[in-house]
């Protein structure tokens, strides 16, 4: 039990080229830039979109 809430500490460590989805499953898709701010810009699979997100709101897949 406390290594499942430990491991929720801990944030990914994305590169340009992973695949991730949100938590909710309504984004999926490949991240294509890392922002300075720590934000990542990933592009949806469904519309070619590209929208910036927070590292913390996304699982790799």
């Amino acid at each position: 039990m406390v290594s499942a809430i430990d491991a929720l500490w801990v944030s990914a460590q994305f590169r340009v080229g992973d695949r991730v989805r949100s938590f909710r499953g309504s984004l999926r898709g490949v991240i294509v830039r890392i922002l300075d701010d720590g934000q990542v810009v990933v592009r949806s699979d469904a519309s070619g979109a590209e929208r910036n997100c927070l590292p913390e709101g996304l699982l790799p897949e």
